[in-house]
């Protein structure tokens, strides 16, 4: 299964910042929501990883 402990979580301002569609933004406002504050350090680590590992 494809959860927060196993794959990045994009913040909804991220998504917001790459331009997707405010449906999709609030769908994973309400995914984001749901992480503790610690989770969501977490994915913002994981996503600033994944970044630099494919060269952004």
């Amino acid at each position: 299964m494809i959860g927060a402990e196993n794959s990045i979580v994009v913040s909804p301002a991220e998504m917001r910042a790459i331009g997707m569609p405010e449906s999709a933004i609030r769908t994973q406002t309400e995914v984001w929501n749901k992480l503790s504050p610690e989770e969501q350090r977490e994915q913002l680590c994981r996503a600033a990883q994944q970044g630099t590992a494919i060269g952004q």
